[in-house]
């Protein structure tokens, strides 16, 4: 049995069928999106940061999708890319903030 496409494009929707449809997806996907996101980053807490960084990006762009058939892809590029930019801030956090707290620490000894 094929699904049933979402209707596309997104500008011939009303305000509140785009809603729906956001809403549907995120409900859909969400799991399996979490589950995605936990492999990377292996926590929970994280994840739900990410995920809600996610959501933000979906809401926000979700006009772009031009193919109804390609939203799964489009949700784990967005996922990927959250998560890659988790672990650079974490990097840079870890990394540079670290170095600059230690420098100081044992210039004032």
């Amino acid at each position: 049995m094929r699904e049933q496409q979402t209707e596309w494009p997104f500008q011939i929707c009303t305000k509140e069928q785009i809603e729906r449809m956001i809403e549907k997806i995120i409900t859909e996907n969400n799991k399996s999106l979490r589950f995605f996101a936990y492999r990377f980053v292996k926590d929970w807490e994280l994840v739900n940061d990410i995920m809600q960084e996610v959501y933000i990006k979906v809401f926000k762009n979700i006009e772009t999708l031009n193919d109804s058939s390609a939203i799964k892809s489009w949700l784990y590029s967005i996922t990927a890319n959250q998560r890659k930019d988790y672990l650079r801030t974490k990097y840079f956090r870890t990394t540079f903030l670290t170095d600059d707290f230690e420098g100081r620490l044992n210039s004032k000894l």
